[in-house]
């Protein structure tokens, strides 16, 4: 029995598909643990996916979000703006606490992306938040002022 060729498909042809940008493909391509592995064949300089199981996928995850608009935020996603104040005391309790690097790789974020959280430049994730509470042993609400 002879199997058929599978066409390759690479990020530019998975977000034409998905109706996303190319940096959207790349995310979910990381972040989404049922995303496809790609099968590249060595000719290839980035990574190719099969169409057919591209195409499955694409399918499932349009189930998953059925009668939502738009793909469901992840857990520990929300976003946090808090007052400068507060970003300058979060910073000075964990320079305290430890390593600046420890806490960088808790958020599992770059060193750059937590300096702008502390900045106010960018929101926080409530996730990266309860990380940081637990770390320094106290609770969210404490560390961020926030009644959820």
């Amino acid at each position: 029995m002879m199997m058929a060729k599978s066409e390759i498909v690479g990020y530019a042809d998975i977000a034409d598909m998905m109706k996303i940008s190319v940096p959207g493909v790349m995310k979910a391509a990381r972040t989404d643990p049922s995303f496809p592995k790609p099968i590249t064949p060595p000719s290839l300089r980035s990574p190719g996916w099969d169409r057919q199981v591209m195409l499955k996928y694409i399918e499932q995850r349009g189930a998953r979000t059925s009668g939502r608009a738009g793909r469901p935020p992840a857990e520990g996603t929300k976003r946090y703006k808090l007052p400068a104040e507060r970003n300058v005391e979060i910073e000075q309790r964990i320079r305290a606490a430890g390593t600046f690097a420890e806490f960088v790789a808790l958020a599992e974020i770059s060193d750059n992306a937590l300096r702008q959280r502390f900045s106010g430049k960018t929101t926080w994730r409530e996730a990266e938040l309860e990380r940081f509470a637990k770390r320094l042993g106290t609770t969210f609400e404490e560390l961020t002022g926030i009644r959820r």
